[in-house]
C-alpha cells in the first residue's frame, strides 16, 4: 500500500479534486488505537487549544510570595494580583494519506472476511502518526538544551548508573529537590532503565522498604512500581524503536528514547494559561480524525478509496525549570 504525506504536491492535487467525508467508524479506530509502548502522551499530555494560542511561560513571583492573610472583623483583606508571563504558540497540521483498492474492499465483503482493509489502513496510518509523535516528543524531552542551567547533568565514568560506584539514590533525590516544583514522573529510555533497575543500591533500597518484594524483586531487578514508590514518582519507560535506514537499505532499528533519564512535572494543566503549568504539554487544535473519498484514477476497475488521518497539534515547553535531565545516564 502506498502512503502519501499530506502537504506534498501529489497529495494536494488529490485533495483538490476529491471531496472528503468524515468517517465516524474509522475515526473511532484512529482515536482508540494506541500501542501501549508509546509514552508521548504521558510525557507531554494533550490539552485543547485554538490554532494560535497564548500559554503561561514558567511562573511569576506572585505564585510563591506568601501574603498576609490575617484580618480584623471589619478590616480590609490583603489584595493580591496575579501576573502571567505569556508566550505565543501555534499548532501544526499533520497527516498521512493512503490508497485502498476498491477491489480489496469488495473481496473482503464477498468473502465475509474478518478483516476490513479500510480499518487496517486506518490503524496503520494511526500507528505511523503515533510513531512520528513519539520521535518528536523524545527529541524534546531528551534534549539538554531544553533545560536551564542547574537542571541538567551529563553523566560520565563512575557517575553513570551503569557503574557500581555511582550513587543513583542521592543523585536522583538531589535533582528532584533542585526543581522549583516537585517532579511527579521519571522518564527512562529502556536502555537506561534496564541498567538502573539492576543497580545494587536500587535493589537494596527497594527490598529494604518492601517496595521490591515479590517474585520480580527476587530475580535481580526492581520493578517500575518499586522504583516509583522509592522516589515518590511515577516511572515511565520508553521502549519503542524506529527504523533508521533509508528506503531500499537493509533494516536498522534503534531505540527512540536512548540512554537518558528525565524528571518532569507532568500533571495535566487545566488550560494553556494555567497558573501552575506542567513542564510541557501538547496543544491540540483539532482532534485526530479520518476522512475518505473515491479516487477512480488509482487502480483498475472502480479505482481506490483514499483514506487520510489528520490532526492539528503542537508540542510546548511551558515550564523548563519544572524538570531535570540526565544525559548519558548509562554507558
Amino acid at each position: 500500500m502506498d502512503y502519501i504525506q499530506l502537504g506534498t504536491p501529489e497529495a494536494d492535487a488529490i485533495l483538490a479534486s476529491a471531496p472528503f467525508e468524515t468517517h465516524p467508524r474509522l475515526t473511532q479506530i484512529a482515536m482508540t488505537e494506541r500501542p501501549t509502548e508509546f509514552i508521548a502522551e504521558r510525557a507531554l499530555p494533550s490539552i485543547n487549544t485554538a490554532f494560535d494560542f497564548k500559554y503561561s511561560k514558567g511562573i511569576t513571583e506572585d505564585q510563591y510570595t506568601v501574603p498576609e492573610t490575617r484580618a480584623s472583623r471589619a478590616g480590609r483583606l490583603t489584595e493580591v494580583e496575579f501576573g502571567q508571563n505569556l508566550a505565543t504558540g501555534s499548532c501544526e497540521d499533520r497527516g498521512l494519506l493512503a490508497y485502498v483498492p476498491q477491489r480489496d474492499i469488495a473481496q473482503a465483503r464477498q468473502q465475509q472476511a474478518a478483516w476490513d482493509p479500510m480499518a487496517e489502513a486506518s490503524m496503520g496510518l494511526t500507528q505511523l502518526m503515533d510513531l512520528d509523535r513519539e520521535v518528536r516528543v523524545a527529541g524534546i524531552v531528551f534534549n539538554d538544551s531544553n533545560y536551564p542551567t542547574g537542571h541538567k547533568d551529563t553523566l560520565s565514568g563512575n557517575g553513570q548508573f551503569s557503574n557500581a560506584a555511582s550513587d543513583p539514590i542521592k543523585v536522583i533525590r538531589d535533582a528532584k529537590r533542585a526543581c522549583i516544583t516537585t517532579p511527579d514522573t521519571m522518564i527512562f529510555g529502556v536502555e537506561a532503565w534496564d541498567v538502573f533497575c539492576q543497580h545494587g543500591d536500587i535493589l537494596q533500597a527497594t527490598r529494604m522498604t518492601g517496595a521490591g518484594s515479590g517474585a520480580d524483586g527476587d530475580k535481580g531487578y526492581a520493578t517500575e512500581e518499586a522504583v516509583g514508590r522509592l522516589f515518590g514518582m511515577r516511572v515511565v519507560v520508553g521502549r519503542e524503536r524506529r527504523q533508521t535506514a533509508n528506503r531500499g537499505q537493509a533494516s536498522s532499528f534503534s531505540f527512540i528514547w536512548g540512554k537518558h533519564i528525565a524528571l518532569l512535572k507532568v500533571s495535566r494543566p487545566g488550560g494553556s494559561r494555567s497558573q501552575m503549568p506542567s513542564w510541557g504539554f501538547t496543544a491540540r487544535a483539532m482532534d485526530r480524525g479520518v476522512m475518505t473519498s473515491m479516487e477512480p484514477s488509482r487502480g483498475v476497475g472502480r479505482g481506490s478509496r483514499v483514506i487520510k488521518v489528520s490532526e492539528c497539534t503542537g508540542e510546548v515547553i511551558s515550564w523548563n525549570s519544572a524538570g531535570y535531565f540526565f544525559k548519558n545516564a548509562v554507558a
